[in-house]
């Protein structure tokens, strides 16, 4: 089932360029077709490889210690590849979380807008998300751009469909 894909602004026109996160003006050619991939794929409901998963959970679904504020924020990520093992592991659509092998060290962060699932929004992504950031880090670019309940203004969202076309 397709989703409508938004990106935070703050992604969007970010300075951040790290291993740990990299804003869209300097994701690298590699880096901006996996985005570009993830976002085609969640527009049109289709299936995608990589392991999906709610970021307060270990790769087993068992909680995360300090996982509280992603799990508040409802904040998920999605390994983009490329993917370390391959397989049919692959997640069903983005709603569905899979907890498969399709690992990589690439992630995309993301939550919902609201509580229904219609609309996704991209907070980050992590050319390599070990070790994983803590939520608490005043640092943490995603905990600087996730809302409790997911309650975000059009005036910090960008219509993903600016950037491809589903």
């Amino acid at each position: 089932m397709p989703v409508i894909v938004r990106l935070h602004i703050s992604f969007v026109n970010g300075r951040l360029n790290s291993e740990t996160f990299k804003d869209m003006p300097h994701l690298d050619f590699d880096e901006m077709g996996l985005l570009v991939d993830f976002i085609t794929k969640c527009q049109l409901g289709d299936a995608l490889p990589g392991r999906n998963k709610r970021s307060w959970v270990n790769g087993s679904g068992i909680g995360i210690p300090g996982g509280d504020g992603y799990r508040a924020a409802n904040v998920w990520h999605y390994h983009a590849g490329p993917h370390i093992e391959t397989g049919r592991h692959g997640t069903k659509n983005i709603r569905h979380e899979n907890l498969g092998p399709m690992t990589s060290p690439a992630v995309i962060h993301y939550t919902w807008r609201g509580v229904m699932q219609k609309e996704l929004i991209v907070l980050g992504f992590s050319p390599c998300h070990k070790p994983f950031p803590a939520y608490s880090d005043k640092k943490n670019a995603v905990r600087n751009r996730s809302r409790l309940g997911g309650v975000y203004g059009d005036d910090v969202l960008i219509d993903a469909s600016e950037f491809c076309e589903a």
